[in-house]
């Protein structure tokens, strides 16, 4: 299995499939950087794994890390409204609890407005 080759830990194993990368979204060697990069972090701060995580797809595990990364108050949560690297979480309604949580709410409807325009569909929710 891919995630015991990469050194997870047990509970981080039972958030992942045999492959967790999405089929035909990376090229080869893309793929072969994420599960390096998964290898490299597997006890690494709770940001990095947050995204790691969003990044192979596993989001209920992305949020885990992402809520440690709150509670611990890491300081590149300052970008969580705007930094791109975001984007996975953003199709997902617990990513505006989160963005509430930490009062950067307001500062990401902006910045949507900014990019994308103003009106009722373009809003977050």
């Amino acid at each position: 299995m891919l995630g015991r080759s990469l050194g997870l830990t047990e509970q981080q194993l039972s958030h992942l499939t045999d492959d967790p990368l999405p089929e035909g979204v990376y090229t080869p060697a893309e793929a072969a950087i994420v599960r390096y990069a998964l290898q490299l972090n597997a006890k690494g701060p709770p940001m990095q794994l947050a995204l790691l995580f969003a990044e192979v797809g596993t989001l209920d595990e992305a949020f885990r890390y992402l809520d440690a990364a709150i509670e611990g108050r890491d300081p590149a949560l300052v970008h969580l409204a705007v930094a791109p690297q975001w984007d996975y979480f953003r199709v997902d309604g617990r990513f505006n609890e989160r963005l509430k949580s930490v009062g950067l709410f307001e500062a990401a409807q902006r910045a949507r407005e900014h990019v994308f325009g103003k009106g009722p569909a373009r809003r977050l929710r």
